[in-house]
């Protein structure tokens, strides 16, 4: 019998290529927008550096609950730009974010191997979920995209349930739809503050995808770097 009945998986660098499909949708914009315009630091490699550092700071705060939504959309590439030197009245903000959403969820991209173990686990009658931090429409559209929206029965998206990883509601929503037990789960992401963390507060166990070897306190079940050492652990 096998000690886990329900996988979670994260999505975005879990399985689908958030760094990757991102810095696609980055270039298309450049073009389009004609942004090398807007300033000598407007390049495109400038644009892609600036977009990870400015998105992974706003989601922290959104994380944290300090931003919503809204904010976080509206001030994303307002703040990326004026990073840049463009003054900020110069800034398309508006369009460049509608741009952008009608661009990133829609790129193939996942993580290596993600097909490869998804077949592999269902094979083994695991029942396969998701636990998003991101938004319900998106996210779905990316698992649509990506074409893995047939590997998993429920995706729970903290949009929906209206709490985020690591507190404990949005795990405790999956237990509920799912009728299960906490020793019958297991979480698999890559951001320890959110994925591991949250899985530890619920007494789950956990995985740690971490392809960068980062280093941390807070300590998961198992750590792997590719996605393939699932077959060692499941």
């Amino acid at each position: 019998m096998k000690k886990y009945e329900h996988i979670f998986f994260d999505l975005d660098d879990t399985l689908w290529d958030f760094e990757r499909n991102a810095e696609a949708a980055l270039t298309t914009l450049f073009f389009d927008f004609q942004l090398e315009k807007l300033g000598k630091n407007v390049t495109l490699a400038n644009l892609k550096s600036t977009f990870h550092i400015i998105n992974k700071g706003l989601f922290h705060q959104f994380n944290e609950n300090k931003i919503d939504k809204d904010e976080l959309r509206e001030s994303r590439f307002l703040l990326i730009l004026n990073e840049l030197g463009v003054p900020k009245h110069q800034i398309p903000f508006i369009e460049l974010g509608e741009a952008y959403l009608a661009n990133a969820p829609f790129q193939p991209h996942l993580i290596p191997d993600t097909q490869e173990i998804l077949m592999y686990l269902k094979q083994k009658n695991y029942c396969l979920h998701i636990i998003t931090n991101g938004f319900e429409e998106i996210q779905h559209q990316k698992i649509k995209n990506t074409k893995i929206n047939h590997f998993f029965d429920l995706v729970i998206t903290s949009e929906h349930v209206k709490n985020k990883k690591p507190h404990k509601e949005i795990f405790e929503y999956a237990l509920n739809r799912l009728n299960v037990n906490t020793e019958q789960c297991l979480m698999i992401g890559d951001n320890i503050g959110t994925d591991i963390l949250g899985a530890k507060n619920m007494n789950w166990e956990s995985i740690w995808f971490n392809p960068k070897n980062e280093t941390s306190t807070i300590l998961p079940t198992h750590t792997i770097q590719n996605l393939l050492e699932l077959k060692n652990i499941l």
